[in-house]
């Protein structure tokens, strides 16, 4: 029994360290930009994305409404 919780516990922790590491260059900031006439008009806080979600952000086509322009911009 004692050996049961002692391998459940280790397994658990490494599970827990394993799970705590990322690699930075799976990740970065991207910050959402509005531009008019080439212009930035609107600039929104950088916030770090990581795996699928960076590269959604990194392949998200810019959306134009009237002459206003909104993409992402990655670091």
């Amino acid at each position: 029994m004692k050996k049961k919780i002692l391998f459940l516990s280790t397994t658990l922790v490494l599970a827990l360290l394993a799970s705590s590491c990322s690699s930075d260059s799976d990740c970065s900031r991207c910050r959402e930009i509005t531009k008019k006439n080439n212009q930035i008009i609107k600039q929104g806080d950088a916030i770090e994305y990581c795996g699928s979600e960076l590269t959604e952000k990194e392949t998200a086509e810019p959306v134009t409404i009237g002459d206003e322009t909104t993409s992402y911009s990655c670091e």
